[in-house]
């Protein structure tokens, strides 16, 4: 898998962290998720 590098704000970090549903779950994980999520709701 290729990576890349991002930068995000504290808060937004934060905000990341309170979307976890497990501590160790990745970030990664968390946004694919979200996406997931936002993408349902566009239909």
């Amino acid at each position: 898998m290729d990576e890349t590098t991002i930068r995000i704000s504290k808060q937004t970090k934060k905000l990341l962290d309170e979307a976890k549903l497990h501590h160790r779950e990745t970030y990664e994980d968390v946004i694919k998720r979200l996406l997931e999520t936002v993408k349902k709701e566009k239909g």
